[in-house]
């Protein structure tokens, strides 16, 4: 079975950060800190925990749109 990857929204702190492609959440937060040039802190679990992901909607996601963390 092939997975196919998909457009996530990364996210710090509630705060959109940028876009990755990747399979699962977890593989685009890990992509977006190494192409951050941040991977001397993949070991880190405070600093990585501090990102979410979430599907872009229709394959774009745009920073104004409203994160979970807005009210």
């Amino acid at each position: 079975m092939t997975r196919t990857s998909r457009l996530y929204a990364i996210y710090k702190n509630g705060v959109h950060k940028g876009n990755e492609r990747a399979i699962c959440k977890e593989e685009a937060i890990i992509s977006y800190i190494i192409e951050s040039s941040l991977s001397d802190f993949l070991d880190d679990i405070k600093f990585v925990s501090q990102y979410s992901a979430m599907p872009a909607i229709s394959g774009i996601h745009h920073h104004f749109i409203q994160s979970v963390n807005d009210n």
